[in-house]
Formats: C-alpha cells, sequence, structure tokens
C-alpha cells in the first residue's frame, strides 16, 4: 500500500453516482485507508520513568519517536487506569507528561505513537508498582508476564537470613511453548522498588487434580483441597456491624479491618466432623507486626491463635487446617480473625470435604536469564547461599520444562522460592 500522492489511477469507464451521503462517507472511507501506510509508521516510541513510587504522588514519564518521513507525531499515553494523547510535535522531540495512581497496585505505562497520516506506531510500555514491597512475580499467560504477588513476604522480619516461600500463582499460567509431550512455561522475577533482593533457589511446581477440585495453600506450605466452602450464617466485627454479604463471593467487595478490629465467623451447627478448613481471600494494605490471627475458644473460652497469617500486597487465597480446632469445647463453630495490621477480606467460607486426590510434578528449571547479568541457571537451581541478584528495575525470566496436563485435569501451579532482600538505604 502507498500513499495517496504516489497511487496513479486510470478509470476505464464512468458510472454516475447520486449525491447519496453513504456513498460519499464509504469514499472519504477509502481515501483515508489508501493514505495509511502501514510502511510508513513512526518507530516504537522509547519510554522512561521511575518504576516504583506511592499512590497520590504524581510521576513523570517520557518518550521520544521518529517518523521515517520526519513527519509530526502525537502520542498516546495507556497508564492502566485510563489514557491521554498528546497535542502534535516534531519527530525526535522528548515529550513527557506527568500521572498519579489513587490505589496501590502494578501498572503498565503504555505509549504508541500517530503520524499526520493516521499511522499508528506499535505499543512500547514499562511496569510501575505503586506503594507495594517487592520483589514479585509474574506469570506468562500465553501473551505477556502479568503481574502476580510480592514473595519472599517473611523475610521483612528474618533479619537478613534466608526465608522458604511457597506461593499458589493466582494468574493464569499458559505453555511459553506448546509441544505435544512437553511444554515450557515461564514465570518472571522482578525488583522495582529500593531494595536489594538475594535469590537462591526457584522452583516451580504443576498440581493436577479434577476439575471439581481446587487447591490453596497453608501457611506452611501445605497443599490442601476444597471444593465449596461453606459460608458464616453471620460476620460480625467488633462495632457490631454485619459484613455476610461482603464475604459471600470473590468480588472484591470486602471487609476491612485495622489493629485491634475483629471479624467474628459463626458458622452454626455446620458438621465439621470429616473436615474444617478455612479459606479466605486476602491481602494486605498496610502490615504492623505479624498479619491476622485466625483464633478459636479454648477449654476456658477464651481465643487463642490457632494460625498466623502473613498475607501480600495483592489478593491471595489462603487455606488453614482447623480439624483439631473445631468444634470449640462449647460445640459451637466460631472463629474469630483478628487484625494486627490493615487487611482486606474478600471472601470467607469453611470447607468440610475430606482430601482429594491430585498429581504434582516438580518442573525441570533449564534456563534463567538476568536483564542485566544474563545467565543465571545454575545459582538457582539449589539452595547453596550462591544468589542471582536484583537491583531495583532489574528482573530474571525462567523458563522450565513440564509433561502436559492430563485432558480431563486442571491445573494449578506453585512457586517454591529461598532467599532474602534488604532496603538499600
Amino acid at each position: 500500500m502507498v500513499r495517496a500522492e504516489n497511487l496513479i489511477v486510470k478509470a476505464k469507464c464512468f458510472i454516475p453516482i447520486p449525491p447519496n451521503p453513504k456513498n460519499i462517507l464509504s469514499l472519504k472511507s477509502t481515501i483515508t485507508s489508501l493514505m495509511v501506510d502501514k510502511g510508513f509508521e513512526p518507530e516504537n516510541p522509547t519510554i522512561s520513568g521511575p518504576t516504583a513510587g506511592d499512590a497520590g504522588v504524581y510521576y513523570t514519564f517520557t518518550a521520544c519517536t521518529t517518523d521515517p518521513e520526519g513527519d509530526n507525531v502525537r502520542y498516546q499515553f495507556d497508564w492502566g487506569d485510563g489514557s491521554v494523547t498528546t497535542g502534535w510535535y516534531a519527530s525526535g522531540t522528548e515529550v513527557s507528561l506527568s500521572h498519579s495512581w489513587s490505589s496501590s497496585g502494578g501498572y503498565v505505562v503504555r505509549v504508541r505513537a500517530r503520524d499526520v497520516y493516521g499511522a499508528w506506531s506499535g505499543w512500547s510500555g514499562l511496569v510501575v508498582v505503586i506503594g507495594e514491597a517487592c520483589p514479585y512475580v509474574y506469570a506468562w499467560n500465553g501473551s505477556a508476564y502479568v503481574l502476580d504477588n510480592n514473595v519472599l513476604v517473611e523475610s521483612e522480619v528474618s533479619n537478613g537470613s534466608d526465608v522458604e516461600d511457597f506461593y499458589k500463582l493466582e494468574q493464569a499460567m499458559a505453555p511459553y511453548y506448546a509441544g505435544d509431550h512437553f511444554s515450557v512455561y515461564s514465570i518472571m522475577l522482578g525488583e522495582f522498588e529500593n531494595e536489594h533482593s538475594f535469590i537462591d533457589m526457584v522452583r516451580l511446581y504443576a498440581v493436577d487434580h479434577d476439575s471439581s477440585v481446587k487447591i490453596a495453600l497453608t501457611p506452611d506450605g501445605q497443599i490442601l483441597t476444597y471444593s465449596n466452602p461453606n459460608p458464616p450464617v453471620s460476620a460480625v466485627d467488633n462495632y457490631g456491624y454485619d459484613w455476610l454479604s461482603s464475604l459471600s463471593e470473590i468480588d472484591e467487595i470486602y471487609y476491612q479491618g485495622f489493629p485491634g478490629d475483629y471479624l467474628l465467623l459463626d458458622f452454626g451447627s455446620l458438621d465439621v466432623s470429616q473436615a474444617a478448613k478455612l479459606v479466605l481471600r486476602a491481602n494486605l494494605e498496610w502490615k504492623k507486626e505479624t498479619c491476622i490471627h485466625v483464633q478459636t475458644l479454648n477449654e476456658t473460652g477464651e481465643w487463642e491463635d490457632a494460625a498466623i497469617l502473613r498475607t501480600r500486597n495483592r489478593w491471595s487465597t489462603i487455606i488453614v487446617d482447623l480439624a483439631d480446632y473445631l468444634p470449640n469445647p462449647e460445640g459451637t463453630v466460631k472463629i474469630r480473625l483478628y487484625m494486627t495490621g490493615v487487611h482486606k477480606i474478600d471472601f470467607v467460607g469453611l470447607d468440610t470435604t475430606v482430601e482429594q486426590e491430585y498429581t504434582i510434578t516438580e518442573a525441570t528449571l533449564f534456563y534463567a536469564e538476568h536483564s542485566e547479568s544474563g545467565k543465571v541457571t545454575l545459582k538457582l537451581l539449589k539452595s547453596d547461599d550462591k544468589y542471582a541478584e536484583l537491583l531495583p528495575g532489574e528482573q530474571i525470566r525462567l523458563y522450565f520444562i513440564l509433561p502436559n496436563k492430563p485432558a480431563d485435569k486442571n491445573r494449578s501451579f506453585i512457586i517454591q522460592i529461598e532467599g532474602h532482600y534488604y532496603a538499600i538505604q
């Protein structure tokens, strides 16, 4: 396709066309499409700016592109929570815009350029993490690495010692490469705040299970199955407010508790003789001391800790085995969630199904590439204090081989990571 000024048309005959507005619009559309030359679009812009920050603060991002014909260009910035298009600038001119985000999370800031003929460049982008802790794991979903959650959460209280973290990925994973019998899966670790991470070992596990069964991890990394958790009959906070409707399904309509608050869950006369597994979906807004204390009643009617949950910065599902604690001595099925930080809880239920079968397969890590240091595979194969390090703005992409899942099963993924991080002064 060429531009209109280079196009010569020889008419063999002329057919009178009535002055119909629809014909005029069709002709205008045809001429416009002829003027857009896919071979002369602007180059993909470069984009620069901070990769971490705080909510409510404006940060400046700069983009620049050149047009092969020297045409003026304009830029479209996509902030992840809205977009804006600039005016026209000369080819090669740096353009800067500022933006702030109102809530914490990971955002992909993208930019593309358009010339005066309407030809668009491709997108360029970078990930910006607002108000959260690092490092992070990303999952390959078939077309891009998508932000999942922060890892090594216990490192904040380990005084520089390595910690072991098991985490079930919340984001859907798709093969990076799909083969007939084996496929390649990929995750990415990224450091985006003012911290220095030391990664000693990373493993990926595939858990194949029936479609009617889901899995989650206990605080110590044990896999438990659940099917259809029972909702509480009441969910009342320490101020007497009822939160039952906010906790009944996964919809990001949530209860939010602050240090010293608690949520009293009553499951009525639920039969817990076969199993009692508390399933909750939670995240963390602000950390103080430990996190959510899962409490049950003791013989004297006092609340005691059955488990302590250190939640993550983004939504994740946690399961707690309460078979040894329920029913309470008085015969009730009541649980108290006591907050020592600012936490959100989106869903809570008590699963009473017996453990179901599943198959777990450890993937083979065959390649890991650091964005600055290159190949770091050998440093991540085993726990040996030989670290792959991450500084702010750096990433490690890891590639694993797994046998394909059985056609009649669903597959979930768990990562195991060892290491630690500390704040850069």
